[in-house]
């Protein structure tokens, strides 16, 4: 039985079933267009950020990105064409969607420009807190290991949503250096009994 169910694996991948390309190819076509409808979430006039971000961020979770699709990311983010493209001036132009571009930049396109997570990295030092927890979490599926120490700082000392996106982070590097650095910070943090230390505490360790 494992002999001929051998067989039949090798001559599928020789010769495929009919019509197994074109459904394949079908699927292709679909994940394209509905990635294309998200990035179109840019050109939306009427969209309130929070719904922005929450269809924007889907994009981490798809593989790739075709060069078309990730060229409009990097107009947005520089906010070229503006006139062209259509882009909502208020929504490309926030720090929190800045920050998502930057990272979905340098994580899909084929050559990583420094300029992005370098914008990212200097949201750690804005005034507010919301772009600072959105590029903390950002450095992290970026997988910027030398942000690690930042990171562990801003979990010890910056305020509440900051520094739980800053644990986060090290959790989403899923290195052995940040998951040290993290319950090295956590051993500190959890053991105050301010109720900071207890609200950033209580998530990052579940």
């Amino acid at each position: 039985m494992r002999v001929i169910v051998y067989i039949f694996s090798v001559l599928v991948s020789i010769f495929p079933i009919a019509g197994m390309g074109k459904s394949q190819g079908a699927s292709a076509g679909k994940i394209e267009k509905r990635i294309d409808g998200i990035i179109n979430v840019l050109r939306d006039p009427d969209i309130e950020l929070e719904e922005a971000l929450s269809t924007l961020v889907s994009l981490r979770y798809y593989r790739s990105l075709n060069d078309k699709q990730v060229q409009e990311l990097i107009e947005a983010f520089d906010y070229k064409g503006a006139e062209e493209n259509g882009w909502n001036e208020d929504l490309v132009k926030s720090h929190e969607v800045k920050i998502l571009l930057a990272e979905l930049i340098w994580k899909k396109a084929r050559d990583q420009d420094y300029k992005y997570l370098n914008y990212v990295r200097s949201m750690l030092g804005s005034s507010i807190e919301i772009p600072r927890a959105y590029a903390a979490l950002s450095l992290g599926k970026m997988r910027s290991t030398q942000d690690i120490c930042r990171l562990k700082e801003m979990v010890l000392e910056d305020s509440e949503m900051p520094a739980t996106k800053a644990g986060l982070s090290l959790i989403s590097m899923q290195t052995a250096s940040a998951e040290m650095e993290l319950k090295s910070a956590l051993s500190v943090v959890c053991t105050r009994n301010y109720p900071r230390d207890l609200k950033v505490c209580r998530p990052l360790s579940e």
